[in-house]
């Protein structure tokens, strides 16, 4: 079942310093000046995706979708790439299951990308395959990965050994000066006088 759509066509645009071209085959008549098109989608999608969207985190990127609807979804892949145009690395070794399949009502995603070096913008697109085969693309969203922002001191202090050592002479010291006063050896020292 085809999806009938009007759109205003451009030649081509600038997004993100990427040009992209305003294609499609199944429209009729040309690009030129803007012109509304009529067309008709041959495959619709298997998900209404309500969000999709990405943030920074003390261990990562995290990637978050939601979908208000997943007909006819099998799963999703996400892919990250270093700038709008890509190139894009697939980050899930195997399809990311869909939570609801063929379901009128969503789910709330989310992937957390370890992979990142600090203070290092990565661009993400999320592909969700139908349980036809067809594929469709979001994206991409952009992230700015986290960079050190505090250190914090566990401790501070001398190790048990040093304490042991020092708690051990002071101890030495004190026997000292007792024993030197319980034998009547401890006297203070005297001044000699102008007149002696």
């Amino acid at each position: 079942a085809a999806i009938p759509y009007r759109v205003r066509l451009y030649d081509a645009i600038t997004m993100g310093g990427a040009v992209i071209l305003a294609e499609d085959p199944d429209s009729v008549g040309g690009a030129s000046g803007g012109e509304v098109e009529d067309g008709a989608s041959p495959v619709p999608t298997a998900i209404v995706l309500s969000f999709f969207g990405a943030a920074p985190q003390s261990e990562g990127i995290r990637i978050t979708w939601e979908t208000a609807m997943e007909l006819q979804n099998l799963g999703f892949n996400l892919y990250r790439g270093e700038s709008f145009t890509g190139p894009w690395v697939k980050l899930n070794a195997a399809l990311i299951p869909a939570q609801n399949p063929g379901a009128t009502f969503g789910a709330s995603y989310e992937w957390l990308d370890t992979g990142v070096t600090p203070e290092v913008t990565y661009y993400y697109r999320l592909e969700d395959v139908s349980t036809g085969g067809a594929s469709t693309f979001h994206g991409p969203v952009s992230a700015t990965a986290a960079g050190v922002t505090a250190v914090r001191i566990a401790g501070f202090g001398a190790s048990h050994e040093s304490r042991v050592r020092s708690q051990v002479a002071g101890a030495g010291v004190t026997a000292l000066v007792l024993m030197g006063l319980m034998a009547g050896s401890w006297r203070a020292p005297r001044r000699e006088s102008a007149d002696s």
